[in-house]
């Protein structure tokens, strides 16, 4: 997501995941530092998470 930063800023998007621990990250009182700076960073975007187990995440696997 920060690598598209230009082209995410200002807009709200649905972010796809398929590591559902990062769903509940979002919402942890006790973060490490590295954690907590990574929430800063994406905090400037306007979005919403979606989780999406990885077999059925077929256009994440014909990417990659």
């Amino acid at each position: 997501m920060l690598r598209h930063w230009d082209i995410l800023q200002g807009f709200n998007f649905i972010w796809i995941i398929d590591h559902k621990g990062l769903i509940y990250l979002l919402w942890q009182k006790n973060l490490s530092g590295q954690q907590a700076r990574w929430l800063e960073s994406i905090a400037e975007f306007s979005f919403k998470i979606q989780y999406l187990p990885g077999k059925q995440n077929v256009l994440a696997d014909a990417l990659s």
